[in-house]
């Protein structure tokens, strides 16, 4: 059965996805977490797709060196991980989803 979840694929625990979300919310360019989706793809290989809404004044050097910290903080959680992260511009109140 265990297998067959990972066959499908299925989000991972919710203990490793707010590790994830910490991670983060840990780099200081980050307002805020628009939206995180997590896929477990085997035991040990999964995908993390983020959006997030970063400081206004950053120039398009400093997106790409945040954006590699981003993957490197989501790594120190799921070793391995696959990273997709959508860096927004525009800031909303709404709820992470």
């Amino acid at each position: 059965n265990e297998n067959k979840k990972l066959l499908v694929g299925e989000s991972v625990t919710p203990y490793r996805r707010k590790k994830v979300l910490e991670a983060i919310q840990r780099v200081p360019e980050v307002n805020q977490v628009i939206r995180l989706r997590t896929l477990q793809m085997g035991p040990t290989n999964a995908i993390v797709a983020a959006q997030v809404n970063l400081h206004d004044d950053l120039v398009t050097d400093q997106i790409e060196t945040i954006l590699d910290r981003l993957e490197q903080e989501i790594r120190e959680v799921l070793p391995g991980a696959q990273c997709f992260i959508d860096a927004e511009q525009e800031r909303t109140d709404k709820p992470i989803r």
